[in-house]
Order: structure tokens, then sequence, then C-alpha cells
């Protein structure tokens, strides 16, 4: 399992891990603290990226399927690396949400793109081991972002973010190099013209999706899960500054640090425990496990709304990362099970576009409540994840196979 692209995928995860957590453990502070944004501005920041992850999440799928799986992710680490870099010098409300589409084109290509890659190259099971391995070690990474972080960010706020932006540009050029594309074999350019072959490839997507009641149930609960992102994400700092309160003994960067390197040993004991114990290659285990995470998500995401104390809530939030850490590879590994390798790279691209149509609807609404209440706007969030269960227990009853005509009709279109 061990080969080039293995230890090529580990170890570009581990950097990305590093580098986004040094650029986004300032950016929230930068905007609250530099640019003074409020509730509902840092909201509308998290909608531009997500309505620019909306437009680009198909169209640059569809690239990685036609073309080259390893061209994309190579733009999309550069484009992002950009964005970030440039969003650090230039502390203006509009310029900010004009970097966002540009980070939303970024994330986009690689979205879809770098878990098609590793599954075509090593296989869906060695994969799931793969996505499992580095959301463990990215852990390391993000530690050493927050010490990076906290060090640079003492000094100015806006150092981490431009010089995390600037090395991931670095990486995305070394990728160039030293990323294989032995299992993907791309359409020839003689055989279609671009537009036939780039809708065929959609229309097959769109085929696996329709026959399968289970990759709906995906899509649908990526909607929801991203709605209540949207409020966590971009309101829980401003949360614990303004309305729980941080001490004044160190700056606020100093103690979101210290919150994250203390989580950090318990992150990597959960998720070294998921690893070994839980698999994936069953559908109903794996339902019933994304079941009882939503769950403890729910009931910690409420108590962190609620929280009248520092310690409540840091409480709250550190199991918030802990369910989302491990649940993303099974969740992944489940759409996995039920993707034809044909289309993989465009149904993942489709299941990211979800979870921002979710973002994009329920952001400013959350905002907007912000503005008035954060505790109000972040346990409407939390409210809304609880459909979510009525959708796992019904595809636990589900026929899980994809037709043989919907895959006859997917290899036809693509």
């Amino acid at each position: 399992m061990h080969s080039r692209a293995y230890r090529v995928y580990i170890v570009s995860e581990l950097l990305m891990s590093l580098l986004l957590s040094t650029i986004f453990a300032a950016s929230t502070l930068f905007r609250i603290q530099i640019v003074q944004m409020t509730p509902l501005q840092l909201v509308l920041i998290g909608t531009a990226l997500e309505a620019s992850a909306f437009l680009f999440e198909i169209p640059t799928g569809i690239v990685a399927d036609s073309y080259s799986r390893k061209l994309s992710v190579i733009l999309g680490i550069g484009t992002l690396g950009l964005s970030c870099a440039l969003s650090g010098l230039f502390p203006i409300f509009w310029v900010q949400i004009v970097l966002q589409i540009v980070a939303g084109l970024g994330y986009t290509f690689i979205s879809g793109a770098q878990q098609a890659w590793i599954t075509d190259e090593i296989g869906e099971e060695a994969a799931a081991k793969a996505f499992m391995r580095s959301s463990q070690l990215g852990a390391f990474g993000s530690l050493t972002g927050i010490i990076t972080t906290i060090l640079l960010g003492s000094i100015n706020i806006a150092i981490p973010i431009v010089l995390g932006g600037v090395l991931m540009v670095a990486l995305a050029v070394v990728m160039f190099f030293v990323m294989p594309e032995q299992g993907f074999k791309p359409t020839p350019k003689g055989e279609r013209s671009t537009f036939q072959h780039m809708a065929g490839t959609f229309k097959g997507g769109l085929k696996v999706v329709r026959g399968n009641r289970i990759l709906v149930t995906i899509l649908l609960l990526s909607a929801i899960m991203g709605a209540w992102s949207e409020s966590y994400d971009r309101m829980g700092e401003i949360h614990f500054i303004n309305t729980i309160g941080l001490p004044s003994m160190f700056q606020p960067v100093v103690w979101f640090g210290l919150m994250g390197i203390v989580g950090m040993p318990i992150h990597l004991i959960v998720t070294e425990i998921a690893r070994r114990r839980l698999k994936t290659d069953n559908h109903q285990r794996v339902v019933r496990i994304l079941m009882s995470l939503e769950i403890l998500l729910i009931i910690s995401a409420v108590t962190f709304a609620l929280a009248g104390n520092l310690l409540v809530a840091y409480i709250a939030s550190l199991i918030i990362g802990l369910v989302r850490s491990v649940g993303g590879p099974i969740r992944m590994a489940w759409l996995n099970q039920h993707v034809p390798s044909e289309v993989r790279a465009t149904v993942i691209s489709m299941d990211s576009q979800a979870n921002a149509i979710g973002q994009i609807a329920g952001g400013p609404i959350f905002g907007a409540v912000g503005n008035y209440s954060l505790r109000a706007a972040l346990t409407l969030g939390a409210v809304l994840l609880a459909p979510g269960q009525w959708l796992y227990w019904r595809s636990l009853k589900e026929d899980i196979t994809v037709s043989p005509e919907v895959v006859e009709a997917v290899a036809a279109e693509a």
C-alpha cells in the first residue's frame, strides 16, 4: 500500500494541514480585529467562498475527470495559496470578498480531484485507510501551524496568513514534479470535442446519483451539514471573544492557539482509535457510526451555543472538532462505495456543491441573527442538524447497489 502515490498523498496532506492551520488560525482574528467585521460580514465572507464553490465545483470536477486530476490538484493548491497571501495584505472588506471567490475556485480544483486521484492510484480499500491516516497525521501539521501562528501572529496577525499562502504556492510547484498519475486514463483529445466530453461526464455523474437513492441522501446530508457549519465556523471565534470572553493576560491569538494545542493529544488518540477500530466496508455499519457521531455533534453544538463559561464552551468545541475529524474520512469512504471510477471526481464535486448550497442558504440568515444574538444564531444552526437523523435512518433500508443499466450508461457517456 505504501506506494509513491500513497506517500505523496500523505505528505502533501500533512503540509496542507500545516499551512492551512497557520492561515486559518489567524484569518478570523484578522477579520475581527483588523478588518473589524460584524457577524453578518463574517458570514458574508463565507457566503462568497461557498457561492464560488457552488459555481466552480462541477466544472472543475469535470476537468479532473476529463483531463488530469494531478493538474487539477496543483492548480487548486496554487490558486488557494495566492488568494490567502493577498488577503493578508489587503484588510479591506470588499477585497476580502473578491479573494474569497478566488479561494473558492482553488478549493474546487482540489476537492473532487484529490480524493479521486488517490482512490484511482491505490484502490478504494487502501484509499479509505489513507483518508483516516491523513486525518490523523494532519493533527501534527495543525499543531505546528498553531505554534507558528502564535509566534508570528503575536507580532502581526497578518504575517502567518501571508507566509502560509506563499508557501502553499511553493508546494504547488513541488507537486508538479513529484505527484504521479498512473491509475487515471484521460480521454484522448481526438476522441471528443471539449464540450461533448465535459457534458458527457457531467451527465454520467447525474445518472449515477439519480440511479442510487443513497447518493441522493448523502447530498442532502451534505447540504444540512453545510448550513450548520456556516454558523459555527464563521461565528465560533467571535462568540468566544464577545459573548463568553477571554482572559486579558494573553492576546486572543495566543488563547486560541493554546486551546488548539491542549486538544491535540486528545485528537490524536481518538482518531487513532477510530482508524484501527472503525470498519468502512459495510453500508449499515457506516451509517450507524455516522448517525451516532451526528447525535454527539448536535449535543455539543447546542452546548457551545449556550455555554456560560470558557471551560464548558472549550470542551464543547473540542468535541465538535473530534466528531468532524473522525466523521469526514468515514463519510468519504461511504460516498466512494457507491460511485464508479469514471465519474468519481464529478460526484465528489457534486457532494461539495451540496455542502456549499447549504452554507449559501443558511449563512446570511445566521449572520443576520448573529448581529443581534450570537447564542441564538449558533443554536439555530445546531437545531438544523436534527433532520439528518431521519435521513440516516431511511438509508439503512435502501438498496445500496447501482443498477447495471446505470453503470453501462455512465461508461457510454464518459
